[in-house]
Order: C-alpha cells, then structure tokens, then sequence
C-alpha cells in the first residue's frame, strides 16, 4: 500500500466536507490534495491535483453518487472513486479509501 495516499474530497455539504478533511489530516498515510463542495469544479480539481483517488462524503455519495461516480469513470477511466455512507465511523473512511485501491 502507498505511504501517502493523495485524495480529492467531494462533498456538497461544507461542513460534512470540513469534518472529513479534518479526519483525513489525522491519517499518515492519507493527504487531502483538493476538496470542494461544488460538482462544477470536480472536473478541474481532477485535472488539475495529482491524485490516487476521489473520495464521494456521504451527502454527495446519496444524492448524486451513481451520476458523479458514472461521470468521473467515463470521462477520466483511470481515475478510482470511493464512497462514503452515512452509517460509516470515521475510523473505517481511510479503510474505504484502501480498498478502493487494492
């Protein structure tokens, strides 16, 4: 497994996205590279950040997480995308974010 695991958070909710960049920056071996509560700018920040992956929070996963998830994997094949629920404890989001990887 990488020792720094690049993630992009997306979340449209400004302070379920703050809560999991805040969890994230407490793993050593995942660094947040861009985040944004805004689907108009997913498409720049995976241009434009170098990343392992795109990480969907819970709100943005059950709203529109089949329709951005369909969207990213289309457009940008090599990107991996994960996804948050609601039910999950913030222990078990880096866990998410390495399977995604394996």
């Amino acid at each position: 497994m990488e020792s720094n695991i690049k993630t992009i958070v997306i979340e449209c909710s400004d302070i379920m996205l703050n809560g999991i960049v805040s969890c994230l920056s407490n793993k050593p071996d995942i660094r947040v590279v861009g985040h944004t509560s805004k689907i108009s700018q997913i498409s720049e920040l995976i241009k434009k950040e170098k990343h392992d992956l795109v990480l969907l929070g819970p709100m943005m996963n059950d709203i529109y997480g089949e329709d951005i998830s369909g969207a990213i994997k289309n457009k940008y094949p090599e990107v991996r995308v994960a996804c948050i629920n609601y039910d999950d404890y913030p222990s078990n989001i880096d866990d998410r974010i390495k399977e995604t990887l394996s």
